[in-house]
């Protein structure tokens, strides 16, 4: 009975152990809940690391080294949220679907899901090789079943607009976000990006559940916009000064429409008289004395020159009514 303590104590440490293990996944599945997978970011992510070590995972699920593709799509894991530069959709997609397996390896059916439906809403073309997953690899089923869900509509946040820093756009998975709007019930990457290039946060989102800085309240001044019909009497630095959006609105010029008109009956009588000359040709053609011949002749020639006459005057004054701009009088460019 000696060696009974030394056991029981054997099993309690096993038995804490298990316990710790427990308590870490669980503490990992609750950060990627949560929306933000990390709160610091040790250092920039950019888009040469993420498609290297998208490389690396998707070599390590090809040949079959499940500990390398844990390894690998850990730094995925770690460096998403940390990304330091904007990244072609279809590139983070890849991303999303990798990290999908990898939660699905580590027991979180959950987080697997919600990463799987981002891959296929951003990428709904792409299909696992059978070189990559086979045929019978359980991730491969999980990913085919979110096909459901590829095309779920937006859901916005309720009485909220974007709150921007100013000089900045918001991308959500690689795409410009105008609205607080997404997908629900899947895991989504939001960037804020300077207009000039670089990226001032990232963060993984679940939902629609934007971080609080970047909302705040629609009010009724946001969501109507008085419109303002312009002037051509009201001066440049009045408009300028102005914070109405001003609607331009085209001026046809007066001398327009007769111009065209115009040109339209010119056009139209050199097509007759040209049509007119060939009926006197023919009559040139079976006169059977001089005098006949020479009348016939005259006339053909006169339809025939007239038409050409009114051809031209109705070709210029089309394109003079054409190269009309807009405005009063006669005013009309030309680029050159």
């Amino acid at each position: 009975m000696a060696g009974a303590p030394a056991l029981l104590d054997a099993a309690m440490i096993g038995g804490m152990t298990n316990l710790f293990r427990v308590a870490v996944v669980c503490a990992l599945c609750s950060l990627w809940g949560t929306g933000t997978a990390y709160a610091e970011c040790e250092a920039g992510f950019d888009g040469d690391e993420l498609f290297s070590n998208y490389e690396e995972m998707f070599l390590a699920l090809r040949s079959n080294d499940e500990q390398a593709f844990m390894e690998a799509s850990a730094v995925m894991a770690k460096g998403l949220p940390c990304l330091s530069e904007p990244v072609q959709p279809r590139m983070l997609a890849a991303a999303f679907r990798m990290l999908g397996v990898r939660q699905y390896r580590m027991s979180d059916n959950d987080g697997a899901v919600r990463w799987m439906r981002t891959a296929r809403e951003v990428d709904p073309a792409f299909e696992w090789s059978i070189s990559t997953l086979g045929l019978d690899a359980p991730e491969r089923a999980l990913y085919a079943q979110q096909q459901l869900y590829e095309n779920a509509d937006p859901v916005a946040v309720p009485g909220k607009m974007f709150s921007r820093p100013p000089g900045t756009r918001i991308l959500l998975d690689g795409r410009e976000l105008k609205s607080p709007e997404a997908t629900g019930d899947r895991f989504h990457l939001l960037q804020v990006v300077d207009l000039k290039g670089p990226v001032r946060s990232s963060t993984v989102i679940l939902g629609n559940s934007f971080p609080g800085d970047l909302l705040k309240a629609k009010t009724q001044t946001d969501s109507v916009v008085p419109v303002v019909e312009a002037d051509s009497s009201q001066s440049s630095s009045s408009l300028s000064s102005s914070t109405d959006v001003v609607r331009i609105q085209r001026q046809r010029p007066p001398l327009k429409t007769p111009i065209l008109g115009v040109g339209g009956v010119g056009l139209a009588g050199a097509i007759g008289l040209y049509a007119m000359s060939h009926g006197a040709r023919a009559d040139f053609e079976e006169a059977d004395t001089l005098a006949l011949m020479a009348d016939t002749r005259d006339r053909t020639n006169g339809l025939f020159l007239g038409s050409c006459g009114l051809l031209v005057v109705g070709v210029a004054t089309t394109s003079l009514g054409l190269y009309m701009a807009d405005g009063p009088g006669l005013n009309w460019t030309w680029d050159w």
